[in-house]
């Protein structure tokens, strides 16, 4: 079955676009609408398709966190299952990890919701299919490990601390954007339902 030449294709089913089978035994687990669905001619498609694919087969599991790490874990599904990352954000994560905890002495931040191990966007998180888009919490004064720190609202939240570890993501030099509602806060944007975190975007090379 072929297409004329320059037909564009939208998102959807394309039978010039292989289908990404499901569980087949390697580290990539399945890999199913998070592939597909692109648009453009038939050759970008696949192009595309393809790119996506060898970027979802780069997913790694973060680590546990600890003190020792200079980040902890969080977020849903439980036991680490939304944390899959490319290598680039595990590389920022854990470099921002361990200045924070060799230059400031406080305890670890939160780290939360990156992208499931096939990559694909899951109940609300539209923002957590590609490996790069990363969860962390405000820093709270009491060093608690727990949720629900509203920059206006919660006594807790700690705003001089949650600034100074904005800017050691920005100084990485890696870091595409920074989504956090706090107006006081510099070098973040507004966006919707991120007033209790801040979602850090890598920017790959």
């Amino acid at each position: 079955m072929s297409l004329p030449k320059g037909t564009t294709v939208r998102s959807g089913y394309n039978p010039l676009q292989p289908r990404v089978p499901k569980g087949h035994g390697d580290d990539s687990g399945e890999w199913t609408e998070a592939a597909n669905g692109s648009s453009g001619t038939a050759s970008d498609v696949t192009e595309a398709h393809q790119r996506r694919v060898a970027r979802f087969k780069q997913l790694r599991q973060l680590r546990p966190g600890d003190s020792s790490a200079g980040y902890y874990n969080y977020g849903t599904p439980i036991e680490g299952e939304a944390q899959w990352a490319l290598p680039e954000a595990i590389e920022v994560i854990e470099d921002v990890a361990k200045r924070w905890r060799d230059e400031t002495g406080k305890p670890p931040f939160g780290v939360g919701n990156i992208s499931l191990k096939t990559g694909k966007p899951y109940d609300r998180h539209k923002e957590h299919g590609d490996g790069v888009g990363i969860d962390i919490r405000p820093v709270r004064k009491d060093g608690k490990q727990v949720g629900g720190t509203n920059y206006d609202t919660n006594p807790a939240y700690d705003r001089e601390a949650t600034q100074r570890l904005v800017y050691m993501f920005l100084k990485t030099g890696r870091v595409e954007k920074i989504c956090f509602n706090d107006p006081k806060v510099k070098g973040v944007e507004r966006c919707r339902d991120h007033d209790d975190h801040l979602h850090v975007r890598i920017k790959l090379p």
